[in-house]
């Protein structure tokens, strides 16, 4: 939060000077810090579930800012409204984060994130508890008692919000805000 205060500062002292790849960056960099904050408070509040389809939004943010990062001529494309059919697929995104990550690695996050959001069966994993009858069942509420989930949900989130830190400081290197 302190290194985002900063370069936001820096950002509206020096609008005028941006690169487009820094204005944009000024889009994006904020939502995706916003959905991480989301994140935290409903792991805070045990909202695992919810958590967990949230971490998908942050990859996109995370991707984006990464694809801009790698392929400066992508920038047009957002410029154009990141159109669909225009903008980079799940898998170039995770590719541009980490050139590390090999195709199955980016399959199986693709699959984990991709369910969550559209609700298909694999899903349903995030959401099993125990209950108030003492047998285990799907949350609709809170889930306390998955530490493992938590633990999970915690981590992703971590790692999805240093790649857009380090994306920021790659943007707005920290001599100009100093």
């Amino acid at each position: 939060m302190e290194a985002n205060q900063h370069v936001a500062k820096y950002t509206i002292r020096h609008h005028q000077k941006l690169s487009k790849l820094q204005l944009y960056a000024c889009e994006v960099i904020p939502q995706g810090i916003s959905i991480a904050l989301s994140i935290r408070e409903l792991v805070r509040q045990g909202f695992l579930y919810g958590a967990s389809v949230l971490i998908r939004h942050l990859i996109e943010r995370a991707g984006i800012i990464s694809f801009l990062c790698e392929n400066p001529a992508a920038v047009e494309i957002w410029e154009r409204g990141w159109k669909y059919k225009e903008r980079p697929n799940m898998d170039e995104m995770l590719s541009s984060m980490s050139k590390n990550a090999d195709s199955e690695t980016r399959k199986i996050i693709k699959r984990r994130h991709n369910s969550d959001v559209h609700g298909d069966p694999f899903s349903v994993k995030n959401s099993f508890t125990a209950l108030k009858t003492g047998t285990r069942g799907y949350s609709s509420s809170k889930i306390l008692d998955n530490p493992e989930l938590c633990d999970q949900v915690c981590f992703e989130s971590c790692c999805y919000l240093i790649v857009i830190m380090g994306r920021m400081i790659e943007i707005f290197p920290y001599k100009h805000y100093i």
